[in-house]
């Protein structure tokens, strides 16, 4: 990945755990969060998608490894709160 990937990525990535979760495969918010265009983004979402980074997936972007930390952060929270 070139830089510009590695930010969309990190973006994307991010965007998740603000989230808790898969993300809307919205073009205009995603771009914006990233600070490119709209067309520069359809551009690196291809890539993403096509190297495995993020899949879609009913009208979402996700990112297999962030949904295991979330959801082993929750569950780690769970017995935290149960244990008092």
């Amino acid at each position: 990945m070139n830089l510009e990937q590695k930010g969309a990525y990190s973006v994307c990535i991010d965007l998740i755990f603000d989230r808790g979760g898969p993300i809307d495969d919205n073009p205009q918010w995603i771009a914006r969060a990233c600070g490119c265009s709209l067309r520069k983004w359809k551009l690196l979402r291809e890539y993403l998608i096509s190297q495995g980074s993020l899949t879609e997936n009913n009208g979402t972007l996700c990112n297999k490894r962030a949904i295991a930390m979330l959801e082993t952060s929750v569950k780690d929270a769970r017995k935290l709160s149960e244990n008092g």
